[in-house]
């Protein structure tokens, strides 16, 4: 797996207006707290569902992680220095735990599902960015990450705004 074709399916799923059927799948259920679990479980394992679509980058997010992890670098999972090793969750599931326990019995914010659910593509986009170099070429792939991260922030978007473009996203990778 590379980093093109994780990208490949995040263009796929952008331009397929599958992120908004997702916010909209998790803005129906309530509490608040019971969107937010639905989005924590599509985080934590890759996979995304709501009626008549699937997302499934669990292979893709895995492989590329792994590579990743084995050259020192963590993108998805934050470093404890202190502890000596990655933490068990990853760093959009931990602020997604944060968002609950601060707002978890409020209604329902579809606006927030959708600043996560971009965040967590954020993520992703850096991950692809740090494979970049894995490419034939990698100034196109990083290219390629750039206007993703456009479009992810473009319209039909959260409204956040992440960063300018992919090698901002290299800013957030951590070595262990």
């Amino acid at each position: 797996m590379t980093s093109t074709d994780l990208i490949d399916r995040l263009d796929d799923a952008l331009a397929a207006g599958v992120r908004a059927r997702f916010i909209d799948h998790a803005a129906r259920l309530r509490p608040f707290s019971r969107a937010l679990a639905e989005l924590r479980q599509a985080m934590a394992t890759h996979v995304f569902r709501a009626p008549g679509v699937t997302l499934d980058l669990r292979e893709l997010v895995n492989d590329l992680d792994q590579a990743t992890r084995r050259e020192g670098f963590h993108v998805l999972h934050e470093w404890d220095g202190k502890a000596l090793r990655v933490v068990q969750d990853s760093i959009v599931v931990a602020v997604l735990d944060f968002v609950v326990a601060r707002r978890g019995t409020e209604p329902v914010d579809r606006g927030a599902l959708a600043i996560l659910l971009d965040y967590y593509f954020v993520y992703l986009l850096a991950l692809a960015g740090m494979r970049a170099w894995d490419a034939p070429d990698p100034p196109a792939a990083l290219s390629r990450v750039t206007r993703t991260l456009q479009q992810l922030q473009g319209e039909g978007s959260s409204g956040q705004r992440f960063a300018d473009d992919a090698e901002m996203l290299l800013l957030m990778p951590r070595r262990s």
